[in-house]
């Protein structure tokens, strides 16, 4: 999840915000991201991986929102 993004707490009391995770800014920035042990990955990341490799668009769950992956975007997993 925390690949994904999170709600935080924001300023005021009761306030959350939503921080798009290290994978989501990847994404959407073009940037390249290396994963370890891919093959050890709980199914929760490997449901997200699976649209993002097959239509190079990354589905954020629970937000209604995809993000389009960016020229320069690469993924790599090793094993």
């Amino acid at each position: 999840k925390s690949l994904l993004g999170s709600y935080v707490v924001g300023a005021t009391p009761g306030e959350f915000a939503w921080q798009p995770g290290a994978l989501t800014q990847a994404v959407k920035h073009g940037r390249w991201v290396v994963i370890e042990d891919v093959d050890q990955a709980p199914f929760e990341v490997l449901a997200a991986l699976v649209p993002l490799l097959e239509e190079r668009r990354l589905y954020v769950p629970g937000r209604g929102e995809s993000v389009a992956a960016a020229d320069g975007f690469q993924l790599f997993g090793t094993v």
